[in-house]
C-alpha cells in the first residue's frame, strides 16, 4: 500500500536563494505559490521524499536546483522510495538528457565536441 495515500503528509518546499527547506501542506489557496518566510522568494515544490543538502554545500544546491528546473523532483507514492538521486551535476545533466528524450547521437556529438574543441 502507498505510504502517502492514507495520511496527509506535508510536502517539502525549497528556497534556492537562501538554501532552506520548509514543510507545508500541498493544498494551495487559489493557486498561490509558497513564499519563503526568510527571504520572501518563491519556493519550489520538491516532493515528500526530498532530503535537503547541507546549507553550505553550494554545488549540491545547484544540482538540486538544476533538477527542479527540469521538472525532476523527489516525489513518489511511498511504495518504492525516492529512487535514483544523482551525485554530481554531471550525473544530473545526464539524467535530465535521458528523461527529456535527447537522442543518443546528439549526446555523443556533444561529448566529442567537449573533448576535441576546435
Amino acid at each position: 500500500m502507498c505510504r502517502y495515500a492514507l495520511i496527509p503528509y506535508k510536502t517539502h518546499y525549497a528556497c534556492f536563494s537562501c538554501r532552506k527547506t520548509f514543510k507545508a501542506s500541498h493544498r494551495r489557496a487559489n493557486g498561490a505559490t509558497k513564499i519563503c518566510p526568510h527571504c520572501r522568494a518563491s519556493m519550489t515544490i520538491m516532493g515528500h521524499d526530498f532530503k535537503a543538502p547541507v546549507r553550505t554545500d553550494v554545488l549540491a544546491w545547484r544540482k538540486v536546483e538544476y533538477l527542479a528546473a527540469h521538472g525532476l523532483v523527489f516525489a513518489s507514492c511511498g511504495c518504492g522510495g525516492p529512487g535514483y538521486a544523482p551525485r554530481t551535476i554531471g550525473d544530473a545533466r545526464t539524467l535530465v538528457e535521458s528523461r527529456l528524450g535527447i537522442p543518443e547521437g546528439v549526446r555523443l556529438l556533444r561529448q566529442f565536441k567537449s573533448r576535441h574543441p576546435r
